[in-house]
């Protein structure tokens, strides 16, 4: 398993967006294997109300 690269500045901006009293929406892009969706899983983890919706692309 590989080490989740802490990104403590990228994570708290994300808390920030959860703790908003306005509705956001947020959208991470870059670059493939670069740890996108393990930084939104870290964010959220310790929540209790979060819902995490991961697109995929089919055919």
């Amino acid at each position: 398993m590989e080490q989740f690269v802490d990104r403590g500045v990228e994570r708290d901006q994300l808390r920030d967006c959860y703790e908003s009293e306005t509705a956001d929406f947020v959208v991470i892009y870059g670059r493939r294997r670069l740890g996108k969706s393990d930084l939104v899983r870290q964010s959220i983890a310790d929540r209790e109300d979060a819902v995490y919706y991961q697109a995929v692309e089919s055919t």
